[in-house]
């Protein structure tokens, strides 16, 4: 992996072009590398795409694809969906009380139909 990458990987809003090498700072502010700047012999953007020690692909591996601000992304939108999930919840443990209650009055004696309107009366009287 080279530095450009990994800062990009954390620090997706220091990779731009408008700084120089296209990368805010040098590696060493990042602890990326610890050799010395040497910008009168090396330019920034050679310095960014160093290969940090350690981090060499092995044989068949793939690169990691998605930034910091992908995975904060992806999690906001699994929150988003078991907040969905635990509405919904909500509205099924609802509907199991109404079906309780129509069985109930069906068990003693009621018919369906009968049981169906008590269901009903009950729901509008406890919403008033």
């Amino acid at each position: 992996m080279t530095c450009r990458e990994k800062l990009k990987i954390e620090y997706p809003e220091h990779v731009n072009d408008t700084y120089e090498g296209g990368c805010f700072g040098c590696p060493n502010d990042y602890g990326y590398h610890t050799h010395a700047c040497d910008s009168r012999r090396l330019s920034c953007e050679h310095c960014w795409d160093r290969v940090i020690p350690g981090t060499e692909k092995l044989k068949g591996e793939t690169e990691m694809k998605k930034t910091k601000q992908d995975l904060l992304d992806e999690i906001k939108n699994l929150k988003e969906q078991i907040e969905r999930i635990e509405n919904k919840s909500k509205y099924d443990k609802g509907a199991m009380e109404i079906k309780a209650l129509f069985d109930s009055y069906v068990d003693v004696g009621f018919s369906e139909e009968r049981a169906f309107e008590l269901v009903l009366t009950s729901m509008n009287s406890a919403m008033k």
